[in-house]
């Protein structure tokens, strides 16, 4: 397998980067030796500074549930409503369900807030929990390394299929200026829009 290359990765290395001034600018992604990394470290001038950002423990998790609702109650939003009554239907005990089901290994176990964000956009979307994160909580906690990764593997795939069966009329409008080559005019981008 090699190593993708974006092609907005030449402008940001070659034109944005090494140009702007007095900012803070924050990439994420996966870590490792890559020539990414290599890269944004040879800019003259600038620094990079890696962090590692870590999962949530059990408890992180929890007070990370209470604070989507809260945050979701406030905006005003009715969507945001409705998200904050989906993760409202889940007891404590689902929760810590959901924690088990998508945790990585180690000691004390750990959830990425992505995966955490991602089941309850499941859940909103599809209007039902992902069967997976289900379970009772003592088989939540039981599941093996490989039975967790199977879940968090069904959830992307879940997720992916209701992307490609819930479309909107922007969908085809986002997909088609994915397409679109670099150099698209006006005329082209208004005839495909």
């Amino acid at each position: 397998l090699a190593e993708e290359h974006p092609a907005v990765l030449d402008w940001l290395l070659s034109e944005l980067l090494p140009h702007i001034r007095n900012a803070v600018i924050l990439l994420s992604g996966r870590r490792g030796e890559t020539s990414l990394d290599q890269a944004l470290g040879g800019i003259p001038g600038k620094c990079m500074l890696p962090i590692d950002l870590l999962g949530l423990t059990e408890s992180e998790a929890l007070e990370y549930f209470e604070a989507v609702v809260g945050s979701s109650r406030s905006s005003g939003d009715q969507r945001d409503t409705t998200v904050a009554e989906v993760v409202e239907r889940w007891s404590d005990e689902d929760r810590r369900a959901i924690f088990y089901c998508l945790c990585d290994e180690g000691e004390p176990p750990t959830v990425r807030p992505i995966l955490l964000a991602l089941a309850i956009d499941h859940r909103v979307v599809a209007g039902e929990p992902l069967p997976a994160l289900t379970r009772p909580l003592a088989e939540a906690r039981g599941l093996t390394a490989g039975g967790r990764e199977g879940i968090r593997d069904e959830l992307g795939g879940a997720l992916v299929q209701m992307l490609h069966e819930q479309r909107r009329p922007d969908d085809e409008v986002i997909r088609a200026l994915g397409w679109l080559r670099k150099g698209g005019g006006a005329g082209l981008v208004a005839r495909v829009t």
